[in-house]
């Protein structure tokens, strides 16, 4: 691939002549085998040939790229470089026909491996609690993930929340549509508000964490004041005096250090 890609670099008459050979190349059983750890200049020659591939290719190509990605990415422990480029491409993917890519991605975050599980995650969202960026489940139309909880309800929903974005850029001070929707119908599972929980608790901030904790705290009281069932209210009103005392205590934090 990387020989190829050399060839065919800036001359599109080339890349048309070798199209065919950067398919089976890019679909090949033995690229990145386990044995072998991809460099940076690897990445960047697979991530640009599958997506111009991608752009061009016929449905059956894309569909089998999108399997071979799942099955590398579950195997891999090539870190930071190897999600970012494959995050790249499950993007173009997805951008691409959401309802069918969106299953094949996602079923990775059910297994029972905590590894392949994350791998996917990495790859599909975040858990920082960022009101804005793209990522996989962003590029997804609601109702696809809908429908993808309704096929999977007994672990979809707890599966997609911990990894859903919290807040979207709307002025709706309270949660995403995505969270809200997950809540109001999957509210009552066992392990879906404890991964909301998570996702909640797993933020990165730059200066003080005090906004982040005043939006999230009016999230939720926005939350237990809409039609939501009976446990859910009793969580979000706990929850926002976590936050409230969260809060407080930063804000002293924040004095101390002028």
């Amino acid at each position: 691939l990387d020989v190829l890609f050399m060839h065919c670099h800036g001359d599109s008459e080339k890349w048309s002549q070798a199209y065919s050979v950067f398919e089976r190349l890019l679909l090949s059983p033995t690229l990145f085998e386990e044995t072998y750890s991809p460099n940076s200049m690897d990445l960047h020659h697979f991530e640009t040939s599958a997506t111009m591939a991608i752009e061009r290719g016929e449905s059956e190509f894309s569909l089998r790229l999108a399997k071979r990605i799942v099955e590398i990415n579950s195997r891999t422990n090539d870190g930071f470089d190897w999600r970012r480029s494959i995050a790249a491409l499950v993007l173009a993917l997805l951008e691409k026909e959401p309802g069918v890519f969106w299953p094949i991605f996602a079923a990775p975050l059910l297994d029972e491996d905590w590894f392949i599980r994350n791998s996917a995650a990495q790859t599909l969202g975040n858990r920082l609690g960022e009101k804005s960026g793209e990522t996989g489940i962003t590029r997804v139309p609601i109702d696809v993930l809908k429908e993808w909880c309704r096929a999977h309800s007994e672990k979809g929903p707890a599966a997609l929340i911990e990894h859903a974005q919290l807040f979207d850029a709307s002025q709706d001070p309270g949660f995403s549509p995505l969270v809200k929707y997950l809540v109001a119908t999957y509210g009552t599972q066992e392990d879906v508000l404890g991964a909301l929980s998570a996702n909640m608790h797993s933020f990165s901030w730059q200066g003080s964490p005090v906004p982040y904790y005043q939006q999230l705290e009016t999230a939720l009281k926005d939350l237990a004041n809409s039609p939501v069932e009976p446990p859910v209210v009793t969580w979000a009103e706990s929850h926002a005096l976590q936050c409230q005392k969260m809060i407080e205590r930063q804000q002293l934090e924040d004095e101390e250090r002028g």
